[in-house]
C-alpha cells in the first residue's frame, strides 16, 4: 500500500466554498455553513495536513488533506485506522478499528474522507473528536498523519449547533 506523508501545500474544503458563512468564528477552529452543511476546520494546521470535520444533521465527514509518497490512482478506497490519544480517561482509543477512506486527488495531493452515519456513531465521533488531545490516522500500524485537538471541543459543541439550525430550516 501507498505510504502517505503531510501535506505541502493544502486544499481549498469544499465547504468553505465562496458562500460559506462564518457560524462561529474561532482562531483555532471556526466553523461555516454553506448549503445546509456545517464545517469545522483546522485554522493553524501544525503539520502541514488539514483535517475538516462536517456534519449535515444526519452525516459527518472527517475529511484530512495529505500528499502521497508515489502516486495513486485518480480515485478509490484505502483502508485507515482512527485512533484517539487522550480520549477522556483513555489514553489510547482504537476502538473505530479501520475504516475505508474514500480518496481523490492528482499530482500526489488526496483529500481521504470517512463518513459516519446513524445517531449512535454521529453522537461517538463528536464525542471522541471533543474528548481526545489527538487523533490519528495509521496504515498499517504506523501514524501517517496526526492532529493535534487542542481547543476543538467548543467548536465541536457549535458544529451540533449548526447542524441543528440547519435541519430545522428545510
Amino acid at each position: 500500500m501507498k505510504r502517505l506523508l503531510p501535506l505541502a501545500a493544502l486544499l481549498a474544503s469544499p465547504a468553505l466554498a465562496q458562500d460559506a458563512q462564518v457560524y462561529h468564528a474561532s482562531a483555532t477552529w471556526p466553523v461555516h455553513v454553506s448549503d445546509g452543511t456545517c464545517t469545522l476546520v483546522q485554522a493553524k494546521p501544525d503539520s502541514g495536513s488539514t483535517l475538516s470535520v462536517s456534519y449535515d444533521g444526519d452525516e459527518v465527514t472527517l475529511t484530512s488533506t495529505a500528499q502521497v509518497e508515489s502516486p495513486l490512482p485518480p480515485s478509490g478506497q484505502v483502508p485507515l485506522d482512527i485512533v484517539f490519544l487522550e480520549n477522556g480517561t483513555t489514553d489510547y482509543d482504537d476502538g473505530w478499528g479501520p475504516r475505508q477512506f474514500a480518496y481523490a486527488g492528482s499530482d500526489g495531493v488526496y483529500r481521504f474522507s470517512a463518513r459516519f452515519a446513524g445517531t449512535r456513531n454521529v453522537r461517538q465521533i463528536l464525542a471522541d473528536l471533543a474528548d481526545s488531545k489527538w487523533l490519528g490516522l495509521l496504515q498499517d500500524g504506523e501514524t501517517i498523519v496526526a492532529y493535534e485537538l487542542a481547543g476543538i471541543a467548543p467548536s465541536v459543541s457549535r458544529l451540533r449547533d449548526c447542524a441543528s439550525q440547519a435541519v430545522a430550516a428545510n
